[in-house]
């Protein structure tokens, strides 16, 4: 099956933005986009509508949490999934009061990524996204 819904990817590092677009087209969303930074996520924000965003903790410039925090200024209904390898609980617990919609832990398996998939899509089938 072939969703039609907008993803953004948010890594500094191409590689595992690359990976996370393969693993996505692998569950039927081909209208995967990627930014490398922060500002650059934001910038097509104000562009483009977005019904997932996949977002790096750590990146140079913006960190994640901000720029996590700035996407919910833009879109509060944007679907936020935090991607990173930096699960401490202060991360996590941050992540949670700036809205994060669920959190995937590097290295990531295809299982997580399905799972946060089907959560947006539950979401989604009762309304609470667009």
């Amino acid at each position: 099956m072939a969703y039609k819904d907008r993803i953004l990817i948010v890594d500094d590092v191409a590689l595992m933005r690359d990976l996370l677009k393969g693993v996505l087209r692998g569950f039927g969303y081909d209208n995967v986009h990627d930014a490398s930074c922060g500002e650059d996520a934001l910038k097509l924000m104000q562009r483009d509508n977005f019904s997932i965003v996949m977002l790096d903790i750590n990146m140079p410039g913006i960190s994640g949490m901000k720029t996590l925090q700035k996407l919910r200024e833009l879109d509060h209904d944007v679907f936020v999934v935090m991607v990173s390898a930096h699960s401490s609980a202060e991360n996590v617990k941050q992540a949670i009061e700036n809205g994060v919609d669920g959190f995937i832990v590097k290295p990531y398996t295809q299982k997580k990524v399905g799972e946060m998939l089907e959560k947006y899509r539950r979401r989604v089938s009762v309304g609470d996204v667009g």
